[in-house]
């Protein structure tokens, strides 16, 4: 009791987290992008069913975690079948049971995704950490009965089940459910730059705003965007390559750029530009990057100056 009250008013360190808990972590779900784990090095280990990814905060640390079941145990069936679903979520609800012990994340998140028919499953209840968030797709509101949805993630939350949505298409009907999420996800490949800072505008309208998560980031361009749009995490193939968030700038000759300006200016031909731009890699990969940038919100990508 005297050494909480102390810890609290600073004059006693907290507990350092344990050094097991993250090769606890590692041997129930190993990094998606790690390499792996050679049998013969260590032939007691058993491979594990779970996979997960990092999720990245606005400082470049990691917040938290997606878990899910490893590719080889993927099916497109999933989604065309209501009863494989349900195995599955079943299977990953029971080899996440572990992470009950709230030791293993410390303060990182689990995000774990499952469909509408597996929100009565029993396992459930054991996830009651506020580590763990359960992540639904849009299409489930659809699908779902919304009346008998309402129900029960609102029992969900009474027993201390977080939940959040994972939004893969536009969905105006679920604004009322977002108000009451922990976290949304977006999918930035399903949506142009404009759509992206529109989302991130109507949210905050919420009486408490969940926290945003940009996923499936593939470049650097994907990511500055969605940084100054506001969104809070960041996760997909870029984030966990472990590049350089903020890669050096290369100059750009600045003569060249007013000289191509007053070309266009005095209505020269385009061909002629083109082939003015052509002679300077350095801007015309700039260029071809801005034009393709998701702000702009090109149908087609342009990969070439004519």
């Amino acid at each position: 009791m005297f050494k909480t009250i102390l810890r609290w008013l600073g004059f006693v360190a907290p507990p350092a987290r344990s050094m097991r808990a993250p090769r606890q972590l590692d041997e129930l779900a190993p990094l998606r992008s790690a390499p792996e784990p050679e049998a013969a090095a260590n032939p007691q280990r058993a491979l594990s069913f779970v996979c997960r990814q990092e999720i990245l905060d606005r400082r470049e640390q990691i917040a938290g975690y997606q878990f899910s079941l490893t590719r080889d145990l993927q099916s497109p069936l999933l989604e065309k079948s209501a009863r494989l679903r349900k195995v599955h979520d079943d299977t990953l609800l029971h080899s996440l049971s572990p992470l009950a012990a709230s030791s293993m994340l410390g303060e990182r998140f689990a995000l774990v995704r499952l469909s509408a028919a597996s929100l009565s499953n029993p396992r459930l209840t054991a996830l009651a950490n506020r580590n763990v968030v359960i992540m639904l797709t849009a299409a489930t509101a659809v699908e779902a009965d919304l009346a008998a949805l309402r129900v029960t993630l609102q029992r969900l939350q009474d027993v201390g089940v977080k939940h959040g949505w994972s939004i893969e298409r536009p969905f105006p009907g679920l604004r009322e459910f977002l108000a009451k999420a922990t976290l949304v996800e977006i999918d930035t490949t399903a949506f142009d730059g404009m759509q992206l800072k529109e989302m991130c505008s109507d949210l905050p309208a919420a009486r408490a705003r969940p926290a945003l998560l940009a996923s499936q980031i593939q470049s650097v361009d994907d990511f500055s965007h969605c940084y100054h749009s506001g969104f809070d995490y960041f996760s997909g193939p870029f984030v966990c390559s472990h590049q350089n968030w903020h890669p050096p700038k290369s100059e750009v000759n600045r003569l060249l750029v007013f000289e191509v300006l007053n070309m266009i200016r005095s209505g020269s031909e385009f061909g002629i530009v083109a082939n003015r731009l052509r002679n300077d890699p350095i801007l015309t990969f700039k260029l071809l990057r801005y034009i393709n940038s998701p702000g702009i919100g090109m149908l087609k990508r342009i990969d070439k100056v004519l």
